[in-house]
């Protein structure tokens, strides 16, 4: 379930997806890729319509954890058990996924960090410390929850 298609971010999390399938030999298919506004309710109506289409799915993985809230509750109105038949993982590790049940696995992506990093990065160019642009590398880490 990937982000609304004018998102930058959703081409290079598609992008992504399909050369981790290609590095680790596994086949895919365009089809599995899903790309809905980031909304909760188009996550839930969307992946009702998905579950219908694509037999034998046993993962979801969703572009932010409001589309993950809607996906589980789609998958518990389709009698689904997660994480027995399908594990949920989203992106973002905000409160929501914490506090929802099952809680959300979540990929968090260091959104603190990187807003520190760009707030010290534009004090530089504003004082004219730093005028050459540069790259920043955040590390991020999967946080293990229920859903998988």
């Amino acid at each position: 379930m990937n982000g609304s298609v004018e998102y930058t971010q959703s081409e290079k999390r598609k992008t992504g997806y399909m050369m981790a399938y290609r590095d680790n030999a596994l086949q895919y298919s365009e089809h599995w890729i899903v790309n809905v506004p980031m909304l909760e309710e188009e996550g839930y109506r969307v992946f009702l319509k998905t579950i219908k289409n694509v037999p034998d799915f046993t993962a979801v993985v969703t572009f932010n954890d409001t589309i993950a809230v809607g996906v589980l509750r789609a998958l518990k109105e389709s009698n689904l058990h997660v994480p027995s038949k399908v594990a949920v993982v989203s992106a973002g590790n905000t409160m929501i996924t914490r506090i929802h049940s099952p809680a959300i696995t979540s990929l968090d992506m260091g959104s603190y960090e990187i807003g520190a990093k760009a707030a010290e990065l534009l004090v530089d160019v504003i004082e004219k410390r730093r005028i050459q642009p540069s790259h920043e590398i955040i590390q991020t880490r999967l946080v293990e929850r229920e859903s998988s």
